[in-house]
């Protein structure tokens, strides 16, 4: 399975469909794939999950939507609705997205607790990584290009496993890369029972 796609519609199928994705999954070996919220209008509400999982039906492929656990993905307030619960049966979560907020990450994983599915988590912090085009490091300063720093991942790792350790949910930690991420989860790991 493939855990991030971006399957842009609806919104955007100048870019991407349901159809021509399902097809390159398939044609890259993959049985199933769950598409990112970031489309246009936002997988923020029941009715336009259930619009994607309905497109998808006759699918190459099986697609599991993923949603945004804010209003329109960038809003400080967090969605708290029986509308979060899959249209479909699905094994994986249909909450998600880059939250920003501290607040908005903790509701939405104590709200999760209703509906007994995970918080996928977004492992990017925008602010230090606006403008940035490649990794920060030596390249990126040869080549004069705004980089952004790992620093950026590491700092939205370590505030989500404490926020899901405080909540006693589950996150998954989703675009977690080495070195400095994986060395925080299995700190966390080792400490205690965990949420990862």
């Amino acid at each position: 399975m493939d855990m991030h796609v971006h399957l842009r519609e609806p919104g955007r199928e100048d870019k991407e469909t349901i159809e021509t994705g399902t097809q390159a999954a398939c044609a890259g070996g993959f049985t199933s794939i769950a598409c990112m919220p970031n489309t246009n209008p936002v997988l923020d509400e029941e009715s336009k999950i259930r619009y994607v999982v309905q497109r998808a039906q006759d699918s190459v492929c099986r697609v599991y939507p993923i949603g945004s656990i804010t209003k329109a993905f960038w809003a400080r307030s967090c969605r708290p609705s029986a509308k979060w619960s899959a249209p479909a049966p699905a094994p994986f979560p249909t909450t998600a997205g880059a939250c920003a907020w501290r607040t908005s990450m903790k509701n939405a994983l104590n709200y999760s607790k209703s509906f007994r599915i995970p918080v996928i988590c977004h492992c990017e912090d925008a602010d230090l990584t606006r403008g940035g085009h490649m990794n920060e490091g030596a390249m990126s300063t040869l080549l004069g290009v705004w980089g952004m720093p790992s620093i950026a991942e590491e700092v939205i790792v370590a505030r989500d496993i404490m926020l899901a350790s405080y909540t006693g949910r589950v996150c998954i930690l989703r675009t977690c890369q080495p070195p400095g991420r994986c060395a925080l989860c299995a700190t966390r790991k080792n400490s205690g029972p965990g949420h990862l």
